[in-house]
């Protein structure tokens, strides 16, 4: 009995949960007597008493009670809700705008919930019921708050959207659906904005000619400084055909010395040697090239594009750098290395601008609380690193 208890007492929560399992899907259908011959095996298999089962397999049976009949204070009811047609229409567009649910969502949750047919034209007829109201108090909005505004295209099926956000507060003040991105829709939306007082000190936007050429248009002495996310997911996507690549060609190596290894039993293994010394030479090339790229990639996300980071110059002269060991690397892969350093030489002033407006707050710092300018940005790349690393 007290090997039992302490077989019993070692049994793990999972071990515990399996027994009851066990005895629950051999004894759902026998008498208490035949439970009991059932318990005996299992008893003796696992070195417990039968005792211990029935108090597993009551645990288990007062869990599903639990599950399957919950207690009063879960049914008991909160609040009534008058459920009127107006109510019905409230809930759809609170799913459509706080939810961010499809037509179809909102279809099965009235029907599912409610018992309340609706069709997906009802909700769409719903929501544009709603639009021009919607309009008039977006017209209504002082923009003359935002100082630096992003702007973007997004695409609703095959058309663009043209997008809007102040950085500070994420306001969204433009989402205009259009038949085509080019300069002259740009520069509509943004001057129609400027009329409600949009007058922001710089933008922040892709490579997209047409963007650019509206900015320009709206607002000829106001900046529009690259944003960063587009050039590092555009290095990222070749860091990842460059490994993928280098991975095809330690492949293809593997592949041949499994043929060379049975061409030598048979006395030919010349016939591979050729190959196969080609094949570790590709390799060779592949893995160096992309150990290299994924190096100068790093050092463009965490060194040059990072927020804390050297000032404007150094960054230029870091960037350069990069620009130039990229060329030097460019006939390894021609098709996927001259467009990402194509790119780089043509934004360089876009995406390095942010380093600048940082220069200028940082010296702002330094001259406001008299303090040598290389302390203050020491402390700001303090904010690179974890609080709870040695190195902070």
């Amino acid at each position: 009995m007290g090997q039992n208890s302490s077989r019993a007492a070692s049994l793990k929560p999972e071990q515990r949960k399996q027994l009851f399992i066990e005895m629950q899907s051999s004894g759902r259908t026998l008498t208490a007597i035949a439970l009991r011959a059932v318990a005996k095996p299992i008893a003796n298999r696992e070195e417990v008493s039968r005792k211990f089962l029935y108090q597993q397999q009551q645990k288990g049976n007062q869990a599903l009670e639990k599950e399957f009949n919950p207690s009063p204070e879960e049914s008991e009811i909160l609040y009534w809700i008058p459920v009127t047609k107006k109510w019905i229409f409230q809930v759809i567009l609170a799913l459509i705008f706080i939810c961010h649910s499809s037509y179809r969502g909102v279809v099965e949750f009235l029907r599912d919930l409610f018992d309340y047919p609706v069709s997906v034209a009802t909700v769409h007829n719903r929501v544009q019921s709603v639009v021009s109201k919607a309009q008039k108090i977006n017209k209504d909005q002082d923009l003359s708050g935002i100082k630096v505004g992003l702007k973007d295209e997004i695409f609703q099926a095959k058309f663009p959207v043209l997008a809007g956000i102040d950085a500070f507060s994420t306001y969204c003040y433009l989402l205009a659906g259009a038949d085509h991105r080019d300069e002259d829709t740009w520069g509509y939306h943004l001057l129609e904005a400027s009329e409600q007082g949009l007058n922001p000190d710089y933008s922040i936007a892709d490579a997209g000619k047409g963007l650019r050429a509206g900015h320009k248009a709206a607002w000829p002495e106001k900046p529009c400084h690259g944003d960063v996310f587009h050039i590092l997911h555009q290095g990222e996507g070749l860091e990842n055909y460059l490994q993928r690549r280098a991975q095809g060609a330690t492949k293809r190596r593997e592949k041949l010395e499994e043929k060379m290894n049975k061409a030598k039993k048979k006395g030919q293994g010349h016939r591979w040697s050729k190959k196969l010394t080609l094949a570790r030479l590709d390799e060779q090339k592949a893995q160096t090239l992309a150990i290299e790229v994924s190096i100068l990639c790093d050092w463009l996300r965490n060194d040059i594009l990072a927020l804390a980071g050297p000032d404007w110059s150094e960054r230029k002269e870091l960037w350069d750098f990069i620009v130039a060991e990229l060329k030097q690397r460019e006939a390894l892969c021609l098709h996927r290395l001259r467009p990402f350093r194509t790119a780089l030489e043509n934004q360089k002033e876009d995406l390095l601008a942010f380093a600048a407006v940082l220069d200028d707050k940082l010296t702002d710092i330094s001259q406001r609380f008299n303090v040598p300018l290389y302390l203050v940005r020491k402390v700001c790349l303090l904010q690179e690193q974890h609080l709870q690393q040695t190195s902070y």
